[in-house]
Formats: structure tokens, C-alpha cells, sequence
């Protein structure tokens, strides 16, 4: 697809719509979507993002390396949150209780490292946002 596809699809599928972080870079790969990119505080934060998320999170992860970033981040919004962390190689070890909503701790199936994703808020029309965050 095109950029401009991409864009749309991204659209359809999410409570806000699209709009470029000048903070970011941006990158796209016509078979893959597109994401954009941040870094700080020893940590690569990825933004708005459509297609493939694994392989996205993948480039991001071997970038953080070159760049000696430590962890990575991102912010997401899923109905199944356990399912969303399954499909990206980690189990859930345990669960707290954030007020009514759930925070998760997991590590990776293959290398064991961690990853957090608990509640930040909620869009204007109710569903849930989480902020994520894993070992690179």
C-alpha cells in the first residue's frame, strides 16, 4: 500500500486520527505500514504505528541496540491486552490491580526479558490505554 493507504488504514482502526509528531522520524515500507520513532532518557519510543507491529517492533529493537537504548516503549489500545502481549513473544507472570483496570508483568518466551504494560487512561469514548514497556 501506499503511504497515504497506510495512513487511511491507521485511521479506520483507531479513535484518533493520524497526525505527524514533528518529534519523531518517521518510517515506511510499502508491504510493512508505518511507525514513528523516538528517543530519550535511554529508551526508543515508538508512536503512531499501522501493519505489522512485530516487525516494527523488531526494526525498533535492533536500532535501540545500535544506539545503546536499553528499553522501549509505546502506548496501545486493545481489547484483549493479554492476547496483544501473547502475539508479541511474551507471557504474562503476574497482574496488579490498577484501580478497575489491570497492570501487566511479563517476560519474553524466547529471552525472558521484561515487559510492563499498565493502564494511563482512557480515550473520550471509553476504551482503555495502556503504556508498554520492555527490556531491549
Amino acid at each position: 500500500m501506499t503511504k497515504e493507504e497506510w495512513i487511511a488504514y491507521y485511521n479506520k482502526k483507531t479513535p484518533e486520527p493520524f497526525k505527524p509528531d514533528e518529534r519523531m522520524s518517521f518510517f515506511f515500507h510499502p508491504d510493512k505500514g508505518f511507525c514513528e520513532v523516538g528517543m530519550k532518557d535511554n529508551c526508543v519510543f515508538i508512536g503512531q504505528l499501522a501493519g505489522d507491529g512485530r516487525w516494527w517492533k523488531e526494526k525498533v529493537d535492533a536500532m535501540a541496540r545500535v544506539f545503546g537504548c536499553k528499553r522501549g516503549s509505546c502506548f496501545f489500545c486493545r481489547r484483549s491486552v493479554p492476547a496483544y502481549l501473547r502475539l508479541f513473544g511474551y507471557k504474562v507472570e503476574g497482574r496488579e490491580m490498577i484501580g478497575e483496570d489491570t497492570k501487566y508483568i511479563c517476560s519474553s518466551k524466547d529471552s525472558g526479558k521484561f515487559l510492563f504494560a499498565f493502564p494511563t487512561g482512557r480515550y473520550s469514548h471509553g476504551i482503555q490505554l495502556y503504556y508498554m514497556e520492555w527490556e531491549v
